[in-house]
């Protein structure tokens, strides 16, 4: 059986452990190996981790069992465009923070990441609002 999260509760656990896990891990590689080997982490854990939750949380009105359509990251519409508002402010301001803050190419790929779940958020809620709630494709 996959894995399904589907209590707020649990949720809420399972990304605070998330957060944690890349502050932790961030921190450690960027303390003792490279501060690029942080940033790095600091850009593709993010991108983990909301790979995972839109894998395995589920809201009341989804069935657990199928996984979701590919194009699905939320249950209903209003969430994914808060989540893709965030992730676009998010975007924004990795394009103008100051140079110093990461080697260019990290700040590109932080950037682009950011942008990228953002466009994904918005598909989703696009498709959910205008009623195409298939099962996975």
């Amino acid at each position: 059986m996959r894995l399904r999260i589907t209590t707020a509760g649990t949720k809420i656990a399972t990304i605070t452990a998330w957060y944690i896990g890349i502050v932790v891990v961030t921190l450690t590689l960027g303390l003792t190996t490279t501060p690029v080997a942080g940033y790095i982490a600091a850009v593709g854990l993010p991108v983990a981790m909301v790979w995972f939750c839109t894998r395995t949380f589920r809201g009341d009105s989804e069935d657990v069992a199928p996984p979701r359509a590919w194009w699905r990251m939320t249950e209903r519409p209003a969430s994914g465009y808060v989540l893709g508002a965030l992730f676009a402010a998010q975007a924004i301001a990795y394009g103008i923070a100051p140079a110093s803050w990461a080697e260019p190419v990290v700040r590109a790929a932080a950037f682009t990441a950011a942008a990228v779940i953002a466009a994904g958020y918005l598909n989703s809620s696009a498709r959910l609002t205008r009623g195409d709630v298939r099962a996975a494709d």
